[in-house]
């Protein structure tokens, strides 16, 4: 081995090294349950843009229930806000 070559290995071996650690670590998360479709939501206190908490129980007449989780400061969520309110509007009269 000359000294031109031990730089590139050294650097190779630590990649090798970091990357086999990063693989060893997102194993260890275990995966969040998730519902089955169909399966009755668990109930929630979720505070609204209104200022109110809703609960699961305040929409129990209602066909189906959208919860939107947005941020009003990032550029993306800002640029959907008009659809989103227009769902609202489009969906209000159908028990969503």
């Amino acid at each position: 081995m000359n000294l031109k070559t031990f730089p590139i290995l050294l650097l190779t071996i630590c990649q090798l090294i970091i990357f086999s650690n990063l693989i060893a670590q997102e194993g260890d998360h275990p995966k969040p349950a998730t519902l089955k479709i169909g399966a009755t939501a668990p109930d929630f206190n979720l505070p609204g843009v209104d200022g109110k908490n809703y609960s699961l129980k305040d929409f129990s007449s209602s066909k189906a229930l959208v919860i939107i989780f947005s941020c009003n400061h990032c550029p993306t969520a800002q640029a959907y806000e008009d659809r989103m309110i227009q769902l609202t509007k489009d969906y209000k009269d159908k028990s969503v």
